[in-house]
């Protein structure tokens, strides 16, 4: 019996733990992105044209290039965002669809204090400045996070990580979250949105990108903020109308903002994202910890193993295709 054909198309994936990978090589024929970056559309629907599996970076799967790939059943998400996969054309295909829930969670609860610190102390600002030649340190005179009001928009297990170390600076520490009516003993106050916004010092993102959180801060959301408040993105870049974010720093409207995810991803480099003043932009690095990529790639080989060993996979999203 032939094995089955796995195409690895997240360039992290064996990076820094070889165990996954062999392991997954023990049950299947690996083919590795060969490319030395994310495949493009058409790469990745010749890629997957004889593949049974696919261990997926951030790539499209709509319904589209599911169709072109007959052989497939199983899509192993390196990651935890999947509003790049089409759901409903994958059931609809029999194609089970799984995920690594919290393995990067602590990874990209602990950037969202870099970022913030960057933004309030301008490091990255008074690093260029160095390097530059110059010596000023009363150019970057900053701010404390110590008293100051940390907002949580999504209190899941990223946002409930961020409001522990927010509250390791002493920090006041409230949340939104629609889904959410009990914050248990972790100190977070639940609130509205609107509340949110207008008393946080700090707001932060962890929200799923859905079609009630698309262009959740507008322009109307940023004007209830204050001037002196930083925005921070490690979600999805949908979640904010970046048009009117970009506005609002550049007329001071908000101090700052920081953001680790964009609609284009590279975004061209003329985007107003990673050329404002006053905007802290990063290239998808949030989970880019070693532990947090070795703990994904874990989690991606046991799903394949399990599938293609005729067991159930731990991490399926639509395990009805299952039977």
């Amino acid at each position: 019996m032939a094995r089955p054909r796995v195409f690895v198309s997240s360039r992290s994936f064996g990076r820094y733990d070889p165990d996954p990978l062999k392991r997954l090589q023990a049950v299947a024929e690996v083919e590795l992105n060969p490319y030395g970056r994310s495949p493009t559309r058409e790469e990745l629907i010749t890629a997957l044209a004889e593949a049974d599996g696919l261990l997926a970076g951030h790539d499209p799967l709509d319904a589209a290039i599911l169709e072109a790939a007959p052989k497939l059943k199983i899509v192993a998400r390196h990651g935890v965002g999947t509003d790049r996969i089409d759901m409903q054309a994958a059931t609809r295909r029999k194609v089970l669809v799984t995920w690594t829930p919290g393995a990067n969670a602590r990874a990209v609860a602990e950037y969202v204090f870099a970022l913030a610190l960057g933004l309030l102390r301008h490091t990255p600002a008074a690093c260029d400045s160095m390097r530059a030649g110059r010596w000023d340190p009363r150019a970057f005179m900053g701010r404390t996070l110590h008293e100051k009001t940390l907002g949580i928009i999504g209190f899941g297990t990223i946002g409930r990580l961020v409001a522990r170390i927010g509250r390791g600076f002493d920090m006041q520490v409230i949340a939104h979250d629609p889904f959410v009516n009990n914050a248990g003993d972790s100190g977070v106050e639940l609130t509205t949105l609107n509340d949110l916004l207008e008393k946080a010092d700090v707001v932060t993102l962890h929200c799923a990108l859905t079609d009630d959180t698309r262009h959740l801060i507008d322009a109307g959301a940023i004007s209830k903020m204050k001037p002196g408040a930083v925005l921070i993105n490690t979600a999805r870049a949908g979640v904010i109308d970046t048009q009117a974010l970009c506005r609002a720093v550049s007329e001071k409207k908000i101090a700052g903002a920081a953001l680790d995810v964009f609609d284009s991803e590279p975004p061209p480099p003329d985007d107003p994202l990673a050329t404002t003043p006053d905007i802290l932009a990063t290239p998808h690095i949030a989970a880019y910890a070693r532990e947090a990529i070795s703990e994904m790639d874990r989690m991606c080989a046991d799903d394949l193993i399990a599938f293609f060993s005729g067991k159930k996979p731990k991490y399926a999203l639509n395990p009805e295709v299952l039977g």
